[in-house]
């Protein structure tokens, strides 16, 4: 789903979006290790993880507010 959101916003193929995906992946990942010494991938660091190669905004957003209301009514 984000090779494909990607491709059309870029204007990219389906190769170009890859590369462009894992570039930003590997940055986040060099920042996140570089100032804060630790693995991007660990889910400790996160409140709510969401695949969005699985599930699309509207649903996120859903999945977001639900959590919300769990947690602070």
């Amino acid at each position: 789903m984000a090779v494909i959101t990607i491709s059309k916003e870029f204007g990219l193929g389906r190769s170009g979006a890859k590369k462009m995906i894992e570039a930003t992946e590997n940055e986040s990942r060099e920042y996140v290790k570089y100032y804060f010494q630790r693995d991007w991938a660990d889910p400790e660091l996160y409140d709510i993880i969401i695949d969005m190669g699985e599930n699309t905004v509207d649903e996120a957003v859903e999945e977001i507010a639900r959590e919300a209301e769990k947690r602070f009514g």
